[in-house]
């Protein structure tokens, strides 16, 4: 591994570390995901999404995923299938995950509000 990639690799690791994972409990979703303000970052609204299965964080496993009525995906390794669940929690919980992204609520005010068990993911 170059420098680059290693210098690369420790600034996602970073980054993912700055970021509120919802595990499958939380949202219904088979996998884990990661939901985060825009901060610094230079990219438009988008959250991260584990491609494996399971409640567990497996570092490097993930790719990202636009918040907007077409989410599209960067990164691979995420299933045709895996894609149609997220496209479908995205876009029913686009207003919210964009008010995470706009830092207007947290993470933990987004489960609350959108996510009770009143609500129920997209289960």
């Amino acid at each position: 591994m170059t420098k680059i990639n290693k210098l690369s690799k420790l600034i996602e690791n970073v980054q993912i570390n700055e970021m509120a994972n919802l595990r499958p409990n939380k949202t219904g979703l088979p996998m884990v995901i990661w939901i985060y303000p825009q901060g610094g970052a230079k990219q438009g609204p988008r959250i991260k999404v584990q491609i494996e299965h399971g409640d567990k964080v497996k570092e490097g496993r993930w790719v990202s995923v636009s918040i907007n009525d077409n989410p599209q995906i960067f990164g691979h390794g995420l299933s045709t299938d895996d894609y149609k669940i997220i496209s479908q929690f995205i876009k029913k919980y686009k207003a919210g995950l964009l008010q995470v992204w706009s830092d207007e609520i947290d993470p933990v005010d987004f489960v609350n509000k959108y996510l009770s068990k009143k609500e129920g993911g997209i289960k």
